[in-house]
């Protein structure tokens, strides 16, 4: 038969399907009448006649297919048969339906939207030529474990030294006002060396990035926009190169606009200008100024470099002991300078999501095995009638695959969502990074194939079981009530092990969980050392065209403060230059004149400039000496405070009041008197600790940059068109930027540590539902088997409490199993915790122990209730149960 005439009969059997159905159905019926007119003329009874004929032809309906078959229609026909009838019986079992896809959801929708977002922020290639040689290069400080930039000298030693990097770069952060037409804006930009853009192998939009002879003063006056700034300021108008901008009242020409997926160091950055190698810093190894990158040539490792620069570290060790002695370097792959701290978070999430979906899995697996024991009597029924195992299994797998696709299809609207919801969780640490803003742009597809792959493969699997559960249509299986099934050994020992592993999974998220609640409510009962509440803070640039010298800036700050100081509800106000919590940060060298060369006397502090009621604003306490006041002025002795952790490390033995320092305001140290000691801050946040300070007064130390703090009786959001145009009556064109209160910078400097317990929290509450339902129902099916033989033993005089340990026994067995194992996984696998817990370990007691605990009432409470159902049981019911 060819396949024309195969498609032709198709067809034509389709559209003239109702009538061929009748016309079979007449046809075998008048053959079997026939056979069985010839049995009883041969002396049969009419009964048996038609008895045998019927054996003899095998049933109709195998028949009929056996004639579908010859006309080759019989498996589309069946398909969309066995599509009607899984319709039917999805609707039919609503409330298993329901169950199956809450379960799916659950498990393929939190999957999905964890991994897009994982994908986005750690996977996704980055848009650079050889993203994976390219580096950062850190200088560190070995006594204080901590990361900082490199210094013009040491970077040039790197640049004529190494023998593993193909080239290196350098930049630093520059804040410009834009002026012209329209408002005047604060522009966040850095300044680049000229290779910078060619290193990276990034390529603009528009136009072209920097020259190497725009490294050179005169020349640098060219400028690059980032994509979002291009298209804020510029309304994307393709005409902006060549065009003229002026940045703190100079004239820039715009050569390049670069794509919205690039955003070095972060995606905040709106402009690039060159920065011309500082050469009055070329000797200078005390100020650590340089951000500085870097090309490992190829076939060069990480290590290999790592190792190379260190031993260059120890030899500018010996050469310069006063400045380099306690100094090395790290380097770092670029993708971290993006992610930050939030690559361990997220992969916390995605293995917590994986183990919610592998439970989600089990579950179904659970119920599609309970629901198999049930149907053993129908698949019985349906061989002894004819039907086809293979028919079964595939009317079982339809069945199945209806299922995965409800329940993944639920999940994606889930996802859908959720990747719009979780990027404001961890907003406060994905800022650096230009992420999508659509969730469509979220969205992980090959991911969502792959869930969706795993979630039909376990609907496939477990839902044709009940096509092979039994061998054969015995009549032993026929003669069973529908309710008394028989509950084979095998499914049996499957779903005790699913349990198991629910119940390990369960507990392994519930310590995760537990130890994130216990380091939230350590960091928070901790102090930052100066008080956020009704505090009001700004920041703001003070371009240096206007703002050249110290008697600007002092002027300018003293009359915006005035202004602010006698506004309603105001108390206090003052200004400093790094705002706490802000991510704002500025180092300097210090030296103590007479220490000995050997004793490691230069400390890097962080250096504060702030004005006279800044300490008053903040509430951080004075331990010693005063405050600055108006005395502090251009012209006077300088001056300085230190906070009470530099006093115990510089002066443990004496009074630091009256005590000299050597402090470069810029790059020449300065002779420096100690009048004040003041409380320690926690500037980075609560997890941080203290680091050592050291505080200038703003009315005799030039800084271009300021935030300014506003306590207030009222609340501080209330006053924030006030402060603007306070400043704005002093300088019309001076732009104002994050106008927030402290309470706010205070909140996001825990978000990650919230968003991870929070998240985790509600995994771990999923699993714990899942796994009592999965609890619940192992025991449900286990008393429906059970009934006859608890009824024989009510019967016999057993008591109540003898029936509940012998139910709740099984279980308790198989959830301590469970217990052990995942109390084994906890102490492993928490070790990736480490990085978010603070004040608490791994193997952290209370935390283990309220985990067990909480997971024991769980279970006993899933149990609880079947058990005592089963006490309930009529014997004489029970009796007659079979």
């Amino acid at each position: 038969m060819t396949l024309w005439s195969r498609l032709r009969s198709w067809v034509q059997t389709m559209l003239r399907r109702s009538r061929m159905e009748s016309e079979m159905d007449a046809e075998l019926r008048f053959h079997i009448e026939a056979f069985a007119e010839d049995l009883v003329r041969g002396g049969l009874s009419r009964q048996e006649a038609v008895r045998r004929a019927r054996i003899a032809f095998g049933g109709i309906e195998r028949a009929k297919e056996e004639c579908r078959n010859e006309r080759r229609v019989s498996l589309v026909d069946s398909l969309i048969e066995d599509m009607r009838f899984s319709v039917r019986q999805i609707r039919r079992n609503s409330g298993f339906t329901l169950a199956v896809v809450i379960a799916l959801a659950l498990g393929t929708g939190a999957n999905t939207a964890v991994f897009s977002i994982l994908h986005t922020v750690l996977l996704r290639p980055l848009p650079y030529r050889d993203p994976d040689r390219l580096v950062t290069v850190w200088q560190e400080n070995v006594q204080r474990q901590q990361l900082d930039k490199a210094t013009v000298a040491d970077f040039n030693d790197w640049k004529t030294r190494n023998r593993v990097f193909d080239d290196l770069a350098f930049s630093w952060d520059a804040a410009y006002t834009l002026t012209g037409p329209g408002d005047s804006q604060s522009v966040m930009g850095y300044q680049l060396s000229a290779n910078f853009f060619s290193l990276l192998g990034a390529r603009p939009l528009l136009g072209r990035t920097f020259l190497p002879e725009e490294e050179t003063q005169g020349r640098d006056h060219v400028v690059v926009l980032s994509y979002q700034f291009w298209r804020n300021r510029f309304a994307s108008d393709e005409d902006v190169i060549g065009r003229t901008i002026q940045l703190d009242g100079d004239h820039y020409i715009v050569i390049g606009v670069m794509p919205s997926d690039f955003g070095h160091p972060s995606a905040s950055t709106d402009i690039w200008t060159p920065l011309p190698f500082p050469v009055e810093l070329l000797e200078n190894r005390g100020l650590h100024v340089f951000q500085v990158i870097a090309k490992l040539r190829s076939g060069v490792s990480l290590a290999q470099a790592q190792q190379e620069l260190e031993s260059l570290a120890q030899d500018n060790a010996r050469r310069h002991p006063q400045t380099n002695q306690h100094w090395g370097i790290q380097l770092k792959p670029i993708r971290d300078t993006y992610t930050g701290n939030v690559r361990p978070a997220l992969w916390v999430l995605q293995v917590s999501v994986l183990f919610m979906l592998i439970m989600a899995c089990a579950n179904v697996g659970n119920m599609l095995l309970a629901r198999a024991g049930t149907q053993e009597r129908e698949v019985a029924i349906r061989l002894a009638l004819g039907a086809s195992r293979g028919r079964l299994f595939r009317q079982f797998l339809i069945q199945g695959l209806t299922l995965a696709v409800m329940g993944t299809g639920a999940g994606v609207l889930l996802a859908w969502w959720g990747v719009q919801v979780l990027p404001l969780m961890f907003k406060a640490q994905l800022a650096n990074l230009p992420l999508p803003a659509r969730a469509s742009g979220w969205m992980n597809w090959p991911v969502l194939l792959l869930t969706l792959a795993i979630t039909a493969m376990t609907s496939l699997i477990f839902g044709a079981i009940p096509a092979f559960h039994n061998p054969s249509p015995s009549s032993e299986t026929l003669n069973i009530s529908s309710r008394a099934t028989i509950e084979r050994k095998s499914a049996l020992r499957i779903r005790r092990v699913l349990i198991v592993g629910q119940v390990a999974l369960s507990l392994l998220l519930l310590v995760g969980s537990g130890l994130l609640i216990r380091t939230f409510l350590r960091l928070q009962a901790r102090s930052l050392g100066f008080e956020t509440d009704h505090l009001l803070t700004c920041v703001f640039s003070l371009p240096p065209n206007r703002y050249p010298n110290v008697s600007k800036t002092a002027s300018f700050l003293e009359q915006v403060l005035a202004r602010i100081r006698v506004l309603p509800g105001v108390e206090s106000a003052g200004g400093i230059n790094t705002l706490p919590l802000s991510g704002m940060d500025a180092r300097r060298p210090i030296t103590v004149p007479g220490m000995p060369d050997d004793s490691g006397q230069q400390n890097v502090a962080q250096f504060r400039v702030v004005t006279p009621d800044y300490f008053r604003a903040m509430r951080i306490p004075l331990r010693e000496g005063r405050f600055f006041d108006e005395r502090e002025r251009v012209g006077s002795p300088p001056v300085a405070i230190v906070n009470q952790k530099l006093a115990r490390l510089l002066w443990p033995h004496s009074n630091p009041i009256g005590q000299h320092i050597l402090v470069p305001d810029t790059a020449i140290p300065l002779l420096t008197e100690i009048i004040g000691v003041v409380g320690d801050v926690r500037h980075a946040g609560l997890a941080s600790e203290p680091p050592i300070e050291i505080y200038r007064p703003a009315y005799q130390t030039y800084w271009p940059f300021f935030g300014l703090v506003i306590r207030t009786s009222l609340d501080p959001e209330r006053l924030a068109g006030a402060i603007r145009q306070a400043v704005q009556s002093v300088d019309k064109d001076q732009p104002i930027n994050s106008l927030r209160s402290m309470d706010a910078w205070a909140t996001d400097s825990i978000a990650l540590r919230r968003s991870s317990m929070l998240l985790l929290m509600l995994f771990a509450g999923v699993a714990v539902l899942l796994a009592s339902f999965g609890i619940y129902s192992l025991i449900s099916y286990t008393v429906i088997l059970r009934t006859h033989e608890i009824g024989v033993r009510i019967a016999l005089g057993a008591r109540h409490r003898d029936i509940l340990k012998s139910v709740v026994g099984q279980t308790a067995f198989l959830a301590l199993m469970g217990m052990a194992i995942g109390l084994i996984a906890a102490l492993n696998l928490t070790q990736f915790l480490s990085s978010l817990l603070f004040g608490v370990t791994t193997t952290d007691l209370k935390t283990l122990l309220l985990a067990m605990t909480v997971m024991v009432a769980v279970t006993a409470g899933a149990a609880y209730m079947p058990a005592r159902r089963a006490t309930r049981v009529d014997p004489v019911i029970a009796l007659r149960y079979e």
